[in-house]
């Protein structure tokens, strides 16, 4: 599997054969087996179940986040993606907005966690599929040239 999930489905389909044939059809297993390998035994399903709930949380996490649509933008943050969308430099966007190149990086580094991204370009793209960036008709320029501070 590509995903990473390869390892930790085969250590839980080996703990489980594991738990299957301790507890198996011949409970007498467990009572054969020496001490340390019960200790070990009793070691191997405490990580499994500790593993499992880890997992389980995750992926109650992600199903949830993926259920609440997409993440909100503040309205500075939607306008630093349309300008992303331009090419244009933090510089650039600073001067456009009329901020610090400082203040707009932060808004771009909260930007990349909200959309799960670290680049400009998948930043972009996903802030177009989630329907959060209006599509650009022909000629038409993401953000107007006069700063938001409303000095011409």
């Amino acid at each position: 599997m590509t995903d990473g999930t390869g390892p930790l489905l085969l250590t839980a389909d080996l703990t489980l054969g594991c738990l299957r044939a301790a507890a198996g059809d011949d409970a007498g297993l467990l009572r054969e087996l020496p001490t340390e390998r019960l200790v070990a035994l009793h070691a191997l399903t405490e990580t499994w179940a500790r593993a499992h709930r880890l997992v389980a949380a995750a992926l109650d996490e992600r199903l949830h986040a993926a259920a609440a649509g997409p993440p909100a933008l503040t309205e500075r943050q939607r306008q630093v993606v349309a300008l992303l969308r331009e090419g244009l430099t933090i510089q650039a966007m600073a001067r456009r907005l009329g901020l610090s190149p400082r203040t707009v990086g932060k808004h771009l580094e909260r930007v990349y966690r909200r959309l799960g991204t670290s680049d400009r370009l998948t930043t972009v793209l996903r802030a177009q599929q989630q329907g959060l960036l209006l599509p650009l008709g022909e000629g038409q320029r993401a953000w107007a040239d006069t700063p938001a501070t409303g000095a011409a």
